[in-house]
């Protein structure tokens, strides 16, 4: 389902579009997440302020999207493709585990990030 600039301030809304969906031009602002999958593209959508424990994003797609202020603990990309996309003070942190965030068979290409820690090395090899 195609969805265009909606603006996502709350965890039930999200959570009821987040398998199989196409974002494109939208927010995702100030939402704090325990768990959930995600399976979805985002093409020139804007993720703010986001707190996210444990989340799993499948063969997600994103395209000149913007990650601002973020945070994934114990998250996992697992075969994402991550095109043109910027990160700005974002953080990918280990869960209560010890788990660090998980990028496995994750591509990059192109894009910044700017004040981020826990990136994978090899996502922006100038950092």
């Amino acid at each position: 389902m195609l969805i265009e600039r909606a603006e996502y301030g709350d965890e039930q809304s999200l959570l009821a579009n987040l398998e199989g969906s196409i974002f494109r031009y939208c927010a995702f602002k100030n939402i704090t997440l325990d768990g959930g999958s995600v399976d979805a593209v985002f093409l020139s959508c804007e993720l703010g302020d986001l707190d996210w424990y444990w989340g799993v994003f499948n063969c997600c797609l994103f395209v000149d999207t913007r990650f601002e202020d973020c945070v994934f603990c114990g998250a996992n990309f697992v075969d994402c493709r991550f095109l043109n996309c910027e990160f700005i003070n974002c953080r990918f942190e280990e869960n209560n585990l010890g788990s660090l965030c998980g990028f496995e068979g994750s591509q990059w290409f192109s894009g910044n990030a700017v004040g981020c820690t826990g990136l994978p090395e090899y996502a922006f090899p100038a950092l």
